[in-house]
């Protein structure tokens, strides 16, 4: 389940990363959002970070080490935990098109799923230091 999730994230992130950094007006306008030039350069930013993102997901998922599977389990709930409520909001606002709660529905769904996939690993050992 943790490498599929791992996938997944990595799937929903580089893409839209990647386009967020090549086009984000165009991107963003699928949304109903409209981007100035200050906008654009910030969603340029979210794009590299969700382009980084997806690499180290993308890099991690064969990986068993509690070290680090259980931190990037709980960054996948805190991400898509968080992009559901703000992409919610932006929805029931009028700010974003309607078609944008199907982006929190999956949000929504991710996170859930990384909460049950966090819950079932194995805990770090006692005694293991994550600072080295």
């Amino acid at each position: 389940m943790v490498k599929s999730l791992f996938i997944i994230n990595t799937v929903l992130t580089f893409p839209f990363g990647v386009l967020a950094l090549a086009a984000p007006a165009a991107l963003f306008a699928q949304f109903g959002l409209q981007l100035d030039a200050a906008g654009q350069l910030i969603a340029r930013g979210y794009g590299a970070t969700l382009v980084a993102y997806g690499v180290v997901l993308y890099l991690e998922r064969q990986s068993a080490d509690p070290r680090t599977v259980r931190p990037f389990l709980l960054s996948m709930v805190l991400f898509n935990s968080i992009e559901a409520v703000i992409q919610g909001i932006a929805g029931v606002r009028g700010i974003a098109a309607t078609m944008i709660f199907g982006n929190v529905a999956i949000h929504a769904a991710v996170a859930v799923l990384s909460v049950i996939a966090l819950s079932k690993h194995q805990p770090i050992p006692d005694g293991v230091s994550l600072v080295r």
